[in-house]
């Protein structure tokens, strides 16, 4: 289907049934949404109100293969924006604004990748002011790619709050904006809240966070916190263990590095970190910019709201010193996040302020 315009045939007011979709795609392959309104009647361009709202997800589909969803507006539906199931795979969701949805059930989402083998990939999509998560996968078994999305104000119904909620084995989440979520950015779920498989092998790289409830990224280790997080958890590397692995954290429970200095030449442009990592690990370091969720006793740990560049250690003694082209200012903060060579990504390390 392919809009024209909002008079067209390419409008999708709201559905009957709570539990379908304005559009429901079973099975069929191949399938293309472009260009059309979905959840919105054709003379609306804000919420609706009472009974107008669709109580359905706006796009419900089960085993559909190789679907194309592209420059559509997809909101304002009283559950997900987007809700895929069963053996749906190798779609592309690409350009579409998903604002608003979720508001009569909290628990679902902006775009809801429901136990499904994976194969998504998803990029340049505003998702916005969902009541649920704004981007989860649900039970998910495999893998996406997550790229060049923005993903704020999303998660205020505070059932699930985060930006990003990460499920299965190897996604791919690089060069998104995610701010102003109710709780943290990205959460990647423990073995313990799994639905399918614990988010592991997760790459999250060069990613700008801020202004998140939580922390920036949460590697969940507590029962319970598949929804909302559990905040930032310390390094438990040590003897016979030095890189802190935890099987039933989120990506592994990997560490993130240790900062032991930073130094900030004249004239702001060239910045030389150091410190020590997990062997194997790249290091990216960003510019830090603290929120209260991102605090444990007296220290900050991110939030990064600026990528600016990888270190990799030299050999395999898990030490780092690079430099790196910047434009920074002193008493301004950096940070940092580890990325081991299966792709998986720790939380943020502990700030450090530049100093002369």
């Amino acid at each position: 289907w392919t809009g024209e315009d909002r008079g067209g045939h390419g409008d999708f007011g709201p559905a009957a049934s709570e539990t379908d979709g304005n559009v429901v795609v079973e099975t069929a392959p191949d399938v293309v949404l472009r260009g059309n309104v979905i959840g919105l009647p054709p003379d609306v361009l804000a919420p609706p109100e009472g009974d107008v709202r669709s109580p359905a997800n706006c796009i419900f589909a089960v085993g559909a293969q190789r679907a194309t969803v592209e420059g559509n507006l997809i909101a304002y539906c009283g559950r997900s924006g987007i809700m895929t199931g069963g053996s749906c795979g190798d779609w592309i969701i690409a350009g579409n604004e998903i604002r608003g949805n979720a508001a009569d059930y909290p628990e679902s989402d902006g775009l809801d990748l429901v136990r499904s083998p994976g194969g998504f990939v998803i990029e340049g999509n505003l998702l916005a002011e969902n009541t649920g998560t704004g981007m989860d996968s649900f039970g998910l078994t495999g893998g996406f790619e997550l790229t060049g999305n923005t993903i704020e104000g999303n998660g205020f119904g505070m059932v699930e709050t985060a930006g990003i909620r990460l499920y299965g084995t190897g996604s791919t989440v690089t060069g998104n904006v995610v701010t102003g979520n109710a709780g943290p950015g990205i959460l990647v779920v423990a073995l313990e809240d799994q639905d399918g498989t614990p988010g592991i092998q997760c790459m999250l790289s060069s990613n700008h966070f801020g202004g998140n409830g939580g922390s920036a990224i949460d590697l969940a280790e507590t029962s319970g916190a598949g929804e909302v997080g559990d905040g930032i958890t310390l390094n438990d590397g040590g003897p016979g263990d030095p890189c802190g692995y935890d099987e039933n954290q989120g990506n592994r429970g990997l560490d993130f590095p240790v900062l032991s200095s930073t130094e900030l030449n004249g004239t702001g442009t060239t910045l030389t970190v150091s410190g020590t990592t997990c062997r194997g690990s790249t290091v990216q370091v960003y510019r830090a910019q603290p929120d209260a969720g991102d605090v444990l006793g007296t220290s900050f740990y991110g939030e990064g709201v600026e990528y600016l560049g990888d270190v990799v250690p030299a050999g395999d003694t898990g030490w780092f010193s690079g430099s790196l082209t910047v434009r920074l200012n002193m008493g301004d903060q950096v940070t940092a996040i580890a990325v081991d060579a299966s792709g998986n990504t720790s939380e943020f390390c502990e700030n450090m302020t530049l100093a002369p």
